[in-house]
């Protein structure tokens, strides 16, 4: 089973999120490139969104949902340099 099931697993039956939350963990998760991405993967993603218009919201709900996954890169500092360029 792959890390990112794992999580969906955890925050289903051990923390007891809503099932939308875990709608939206998934699709989030969605734009993960790999299983194992690095920093610099992860921020070509941020960049990627960024460039297809996608809104603030959308891509900062995205951030939010890759760092609350244990062991991936954090992404806080690229959420704050992306409010400070918009």
């Amino acid at each position: 089973m792959s890390r990112i099931q794992d999580f969906i697993k955890h925050r289903r039956y051990l923390i007891s999120v809503s099932e939308h939350t875990i709608r939206w963990h998934t699709c989030a998760l969605k734009r993960l490139p790999n299983e194992n991405p690095t920093e610099q993967q992860l921020q070509q993603m941020v960049i990627r969104m960024r460039e297809r218009a996608l809104k603030e919201t959308g891509y900062n709900a995205v951030i939010r949902s890759v760092n609350a996954v244990p062991e991936l890169p954090e992404l806080g500092r690229i959420t704050a340099q992306a409010k400070a360029t918009s």
